[in-house]
Order: C-alpha cells, then structure tokens, then sequence
C-alpha cells in the first residue's frame, strides 16, 4: 500500500533560547526540571516570534523544537499561548 504525504515548506525554531529569551535563567541550565518550571516566567525574543509569524503568514509550517521531552507538551502550549499567540495558530 502506497501512502501519499502532502508536504510544504517548513521553518523550524528553538524554543529555549530561540523563541524564548532565557538569558535570565541560564544559571539553571544545569537543572533541566528547573529551567522548564522557570521558563514560563520568561519573555519572548521579539525577532524569533516575529520570524516565526512572517513564516507562518507566508504558508509555512512553523515547527518549535525543544531539547526536552514529551511531558514539556503542555508547557510548550501555555508559554506560546501566554506570551507569542493567544489564539491557536492553524
């Protein structure tokens, strides 16, 4: 069975350190469940998030990675639903 994949172009951004300015807990880098709790508190980097909007404008797909694992799902989703979108983007 053949299984057809509908692609488009895609940009890819980091969330620690990319989408978010972490420069204010960077002495936690050595305590990852620590550096997840704290990023909530952090801001936005105005210039990844606006990158990331004129990708998705363009019709882009807009992936965030991050180097922790699946249970950072839901703060992923809070975080960009706070600070960079507070309306899902499609």
């Amino acid at each position: 069975m053949t299984t057809a994949v509908a692609m488009r172009d895609a940009v890819a951004f980091d969330l620690e350190g990319g989408l978010i300015d972490v420069s204010s807990i960077n002495h936690l880098a050595n305590d990852a469940s620590a550096l997840h709790r704290a990023i909530l508190g952090c801001p936005p980097n105005h210039d990844f998030v606006a990158a990331a909007r004129r990708a998705h404008e363009s019709g882009r797909a807009v992936l965030v990675m991050t180097g922790g694992d699946r249970r950072l799902e839901q703060l992923v989703l809070t975080w960009l639903g706070r600070k960079v979108c507070p309306r899902p983007w499609s």
